[in-house]
């Protein structure tokens, strides 16, 4: 096998390696941060992420979409953001600003939101979405997801390695 492929399968199982590294990290970290300290959205980067749970907002977000949210200085009317009401998080767009908060409304909503809500209570603004991958990374969340995706981290890694030494047998047994 020449010297160029294999230089490229290892740069390329260790960038496997090193992302599948990075988003077990993360994982941990945001499961750590909610089950355990409490933080409803905690934040990697400056940025957290939420799961979009009903169609309030379509068509501007589904259900399942995956939705990141960065906290910003000010919100402006139009801007989607995130807030907490009570135990829950909502994305819903800014209708208009007042001293108080902000009035807001769902997309797919007769009418605005009961509630106004306090600037304190705004995790942040949606700058990013990837559409219906949101139950994906929920069952990533769970034990069994977790132990899923590594294993397959771990069978992507040593995958390289067992054709390696099976070729090595075969071309030995040529011999």
């Amino acid at each position: 096998m020449p010297k160029r492929v294999m230089y490229a399968g290892k740069a390329v199982q260790i960038g496997v390696t090193l992302l599948l590294a990075f988003l077990l990290i993360c994982n941990l970290y945001l499961i750590f941060m909610e089950h355990f300290i409490g933080k409803k959205s905690p934040t990697i980067f400056g940025f957290s992420v939420a799961v979009v749970a009903s169609g309030s907002m379509e068509p501007a977000l589904s259900v399942d979409d995956l939705i990141f949210n960065r906290a910003q200085e000010s919100y402006e009317e139009g801007d989607i953001i995130t807030f907490q009401n009570g135990d829950s998080l909502i994305t819903h767009r800014i209708l208009s600003v007042t001293d108080h908060g902000y009035v807001t409304q769902g997309d797919a909503n007769n009418a605005a939101d009961p509630d106004v809500v306090p600037k304190h209570a705004v995790v942040g603004r949606v700058v990013w979405e990837i559409p219906h991958i949101g139950s994906v990374l929920a069952f990533l969340k769970t034990p069994l997801g977790m132990v899923i995706f590594i294993i397959l981290g771990l069978c992507i890694i040593e995958l390289p390695f067992f054709f390696q030494r099976r070729r090595e047998q075969t071309d030995g047994e040529e011999l």
